[in-house]
């Protein structure tokens, strides 16, 4: 790797690097460079989150100048080479105020700091499911104090498994075998295991920085992330000058659903005054008819005034086109104590409404808690994500809506556990089905290829408190009751939602696919898809989808059968919509073992 002459440093600095392991299958370039800003300016391969601010931001003079803690710029691909040379030009608008330069290692950061006495610092936490972050601390060499406003040139070299870091064309540190770097090996094709390397820089609280060069070169090759389009924009992700026209705090708890005529809804909660999970809360929609490409006007399904109607959890009938949407109601004041067993206003209860013009116009909703819910059940929550309808077997055309429950039992205390609501006629009415194992919470479901269904919950409670994976129920009998459990070791999870999808059954001597979004990361970042291609028993291949704050998802299948993805970003500023490509017809070859 050459060499770097670089001009007079100034402030401090930090370094943090993350590096993933998933396996990416499209968009793939076969390049040494990738520019993310060149010569001030942003490349097409750049990404940004966050707020511009124009009276600061983006000033005419040959940079590209951003700033506040919560903003990124970033590389729109995953490098897949464990090896690479990552460079970035930039000044610092404070002194003592430290800038971040972000490249996400397997649950690493690596933070490079320069103190009051000139000296570097590396320090590097492993991230750990159960106990956080376990910091230690390689100290480094003393070089010129770097000043404010002033550019100057960093160089980060990671070969063989270490780590090097040049300031100025000078040695800040070496760290020969850096954790978690030392046993990564280079993909070999994009259908293998292998290390995928985010690059970023974020400025650190309301710290100005202004870039005029930042790339990566790299030996491996370059995997393109995949575009956001954003389909709900709240009010904290806009410019306070425009906020006033808008009507909604921010968007959250997203869904998505095809109907029969092939059009995408994408559903959410527009909490109108505040974040919180109760309150003035609608249950809005919007509808593609091209596939996700444009999106027509918000549209209101549900609306109590100050009260909640969230949770949405649709569901298409295929036989009738009917789409069935199952919602969730609270008063806009939790009770003191939380919500209460039963089916009072101090209590969650369940609504359902339907439409039959496609999602344009929808039914009044109908209460069915007494239906759905029992008598000591207090918390009482669909999905999120969508329900299903059965395609084979006994149970062939029933309507499943995932759901889970807080029930008081009193030699039990309280139970998390997972259920189905329930249709056999086509949703005229609604049943219940017996609840999993306690622990679990936030189901999503899928049918698998002999007919049984598999319901996929995020953890809750005492029952898993060292568990960081999803559990996983199966039932043979249409998910009237669960025979199964176990975790799913593979997939885990930051105590957060998940999706699951069914993306083809197997034909033509090709195994059918399934799909699963969810964060996946010790927090809530790094919203990924994966696949599996035996029913959920291993999952081989996946798709980064955002490598920065996101929480909540929802994936479902295009009539062309791209994989579309709506989730949760940006600390809850925008829903956003990835379509990804058809995954690949076979599952990836097995990683050979070294």
């Amino acid at each position: 790797m050459k060499k770097i002459t670089m001009s007079r440093p100034s402030s401090t600095i930090v370094i943090l690097l993350t590096v993933l392991y998933v396996t990416l299958s499209a968009g793939v370039l076969q390049a040494e460079k990738y520019d993310i800003v060149k010569d001030g300016k942003l490349t097409n391969h750049a990404r940004f989150v966050g707020v511009f601010h124009p009276q600061r931001d983006q000033k005419d003079d040959g940079t590209f100048t951003f700033g506040r803690l919560y903003n990124f710029l970033y590389a729109g691909a995953g490098f897949t080479s464990p090896d690479a040379r990552i460079y970035v030009r930039l000044s610092l608008g404070k002194p003592n105020s430290p800038t971040a330069a972000i490249l996400s290692v397997n649950s690493m950061d690596v933070a490079l700091t320069q103190e009051d006495d000139a000296r570097f610092r590396v320090s590097y936490g492993v991230k750990d499911f159960n106990n956080g972050s376990m910091a230690s601390t390689h100290a480094g060499q003393v070089l010129p104090k770097i000043l404010p406003g002033q550019p100057f040139e960093i160089e980060v070299i990671l070969k063989d498994g270490g780590l090097i870091c040049n300031v100025n064309g000078k040695e800040a540190c070496h760290i020969p075998k850096c954790p978690q770097l030392k046993n990564m090996q280079p993909k070999e094709t994009t259908t293998s295991q292998g290390v995928d390397l985010i690059v970023a820089l974020r400025p650190w609280q309301e710290e100005e920085m202004k870039v005029y060069d930042f790339h990566v070169e790299t030996s491996g090759m370059i995997v393109e992330l995949p575009e956001i389009q954003d389909v709900f924009k709240s009010a904290r992700s806009i410019r306070q000058e425009e906020r006033k026209k808008e009507t909604t705090n921010l968007y959250r708890i997203p869904a998505l659903a095809v109907t029969k005529k092939g059009t995408l809804l994408a559903f959410a909660e527009g909490r109108r005054d505040s974040a919180a999970d109760h309150g003035n809360i609608d249950a809005v929609v919007k509808r593609s008819e091209d596939g996700g490409k444009t999106w027509g006007p918000e549209i209101v399904v549900a609306d109590d005034g100050n009260n909640t109607m969230g949770n949405p959890c649709p569901v298409v009938d295929q036989d009738t086109g009917r789409i069935w949407l199952h919602l969730c109601w609270n008063a806009d004041k939790p009770p003191n104590g939380g919500y209460k067993p039963g089916f009072g206003e101090d209590s969650r209860r369940a609504f359902v409404t339907y439409s039959d013009d496609d999602g344009m116009t929808w039914a009044t909703p109908k209460e069915i808690t007494r239906h759905v819910k029992k008598e000591n059940w207090s918390w009482y929550a669909t999905g999120p994500c969508a329900g299903i309808q059965l395609t084979r077997g006994k149970y062939k055309g029933r309507l499943i809506i995932p759901a889970t429950h807080v029930a008081h039992v009193p030699e039990a205390g309280q139970l998390n556990r997972g259920f189905i609501v329930y249709s056999d006629d086509h949703g005229e009415t609604w049943k219940i089905g017996e609840p999993t194992q306690d622990g679990h919470n936030e189901a999503t479901a899928v049918e698998l290829e002999d007919g049984q269904v598999m319901l996929n919950c995020r953890l809750h409670g005492n029952a898993t408190q060292n568990q960081n994976h999803r559990g996983v129920s199966i039932s043979r009998d249409g998910g009237e009751t669960f025979y199964h459990h176990y975790f799913d070791e593979t997939l885990l999870e930051p105590r957060c939602q998940g999706s699951l999808q069914r993306v083809r059954w197997a034909a033509d001597g090709k195994p059918g696919v399934i799909a699963f979004s969810n964060p996946s990361w010790p927090w809530r970042t790094h919203v990924m898809v994966r696949y599996s291609y035996d029913d959920g028993k291993t999952w081989p291949a996946g798709r980064m989808i955002y490598p920065w704050t996101s929480a909540y998802s929802a994936v479902t299948v295009l009539p062309d059968g791209r994989v579309a993805v709506m989730f949760e970003k940006d600390w809850w500023g925008s829903l956003g919509l990835a379509i990804l490509p058809p995954p690949q017809p076979d599952p990836p070859a097995p990683k050979e073992k070294k």
